[in-house]
């Protein structure tokens, strides 16, 4: 091997050394405002009030109509297919998933809720609830991840509901899903499906660093 493939595949190495966290990790920001969820293959914006940020509303708080239609109409990172993020209230035994306020999904499932998996699985959050209902002390929002403006309150999601009028939500402040009337108003953010930040995935300063020192001892034995 000459000296010049050795340093080649030194660069690989070190390359593929660093990017390995990137690619283990259940969250990668992308960069651009764009937050990929490797486990459900979504990419979430960053901002999680952007319907305000951009100026699309003015405190970002909307009824379930209009969040759905801001969602629609969002063009964002390349991507039109933006949406709400699903929610799934899958009830206990006695409770009524027509009423509004129920309790039917203190602590929801994350394998079925795109909120509730971001909410447990991807940001470590606990329930402000025990299963029993009685309230439990510390849990709720207490790590945001790479998210900005997570509103500690309650969002939309984008499940149907078999109610009339009524749509589902989930209570940031609790980590519940639940339901409530479309008339109401509360924040939302949106999920595109895919990763559509892959291609212009940040590297960190370490390995633009690396690199840089690489190259430059490459050039150095090339003029030799």
């Amino acid at each position: 091997m000459t000296r010049y493939a050795w340093h080649l595949t030194a660069v690989s190495v070190a390359c593929a050394m660093l990017a390995a966290p990137l690619a283990n990790a259940a969250l990668i920001d992308r960069g651009g405002g764009l937050i990929y969820d490797t486990d459900r293959d979504v990419t979430w914006l960053q901002d999680a009030n952007y319907a305000q940020t951009s100026g699309y509303d003015a405190d970002g708080l909307m009824s379930w109509s209009a969040a759905t239609a801001w969602a629609d109409q969002l063009e964002f990172g390349g991507s039109r297919d933006w949406r709400l993020p699903s929610t799934t209230d899958v009830g206990l035994a006695g409770c009524s998933n027509t009423t509004p306020g129920d309790e039917c999904a203190i602590i929801p499932d994350p394998s079925t809720s795109e909120w509730a998996h971001l909410f447990y699985t991807e940001l470590g959050n606990t329930s402000g609830y025990f299963e029993d209902g009685n309230p439990r002390p510390g849990g709720g929002l207490t790590s945001v991840g790479p998210f900005i403006n997570l509103k500690n309150d309650v969002y939309w999601g984008g499940t149907p509901h078999i109610g009339q009028n009524i749509a589902y939500i989930f209570e940031v402040i609790t980590g519940r899903n639940m339901a409530n009337f479309v008339g109401n108003p509360f924040y939302a953010t949106a999920v595109s499906d895919g990763d559509i930040g892959a291609a212009v995935v940040p590297l960190p300063a370490s390995a633009w660093l690396l690199g840089t020192g690489i190259a430059a001892v490459i050039a150095r034995r090339r003029r030799r």
